[in-house]
C-alpha cells in the first residue's frame, strides 16, 4: 500500500514558486515530513518534503530536492508517510522480549 500510493502520487498544481512561503505549507525544512529515497549503494535518489494542509484533507503540499517551488499533489500521502511508531517501529510486548531470551 505505501509504495502503491506514495510513489505514484502526482504533482498536480504549482501552489508557490516563493521559499519564503514554505512555512505555510509545512515543507520547511524545520517543519516538514522529510522522506528521502535512496539506490542500493546508499546514494540519495531523492529528497521530499510533505506537508499537511490544514483546510484540505485529501491532498498533501510537497517540495522535491532543492526545488523551491511547492505543489499539491493528486492525493493524500501525508498520512502514509507519517513518522509514527506504531506504523514505522515495531511493537514489543513481555512475550517477544521472553521469547527472544530463551
Amino acid at each position: 500500500m505505501f509504495f502503491d500510493k506514495v510513489l505514484t502520487v502526482k504533482k498536480e498544481t504549482l501552489i508557490s514558486k516563493s521559499k519564503e512561503k514554505w512555512g505555510i505549507y509545512s515543507v520547511h525544512d524545520t517543519n516538514a515530513t522529510h522522506l528521502s529515497l535512496f539506490d542500493n549503494k546508499n546514494n540519495i535518489l531523492a529528497d521530499f518534503y510533505i506537508g499537511q494542509s490544514k483546510s484540505n484533507y485529501a491532498n498533501s503540499y510537497i517540495r522535491i530536492n532543492d526545488d523551491q517551488n511547492v505543489y499539491l499533489t493528486s492525493e493524500n500521502i501525508f498520512y502514509y508517510i507519517n513518522p509514527n511508531l506504531n506504523y514505522w517501529g515495531e511493537n514489543s510486548s513481555a512475550d517477544s522480549l521472553m521469547q527472544n531470551e530463551m
